[in-house]
């Protein structure tokens, strides 16, 4: 009985190990990918600015005077 109780603890503890190392995998991945955006939005983030910044003024030139009535 003591046998079975003492291989019982072993694989409880093997599994925690595994559960742990899984975890620890899933944060790693996790903080990768945050990198990955930030170093995108620094070496892109004025491109996109200017981008949206385009977009933002063509749309306000056709919805503006669309408001007010004078279609262009």
């Amino acid at each position: 009985m003591k046998k079975a109780r003492k291989w019982g603890r072993r694989l409880f503890q093997a599994k925690r190990k595994q559960q742990g190392q899984g975890m620890t995998e899933y944060i790693i991945i996790v903080v990768l990918i945050a990198i990955g955006l930030i170093a995108a939005v620094k070496l892109f983030g004025g491109t996109l600015k200017r981008i949206f910044t385009t977009s933002e003024k063509t749309m306000k030139d056709k919805v503006e005077p669309a408001a007010s009535g004078d279609l262009k």
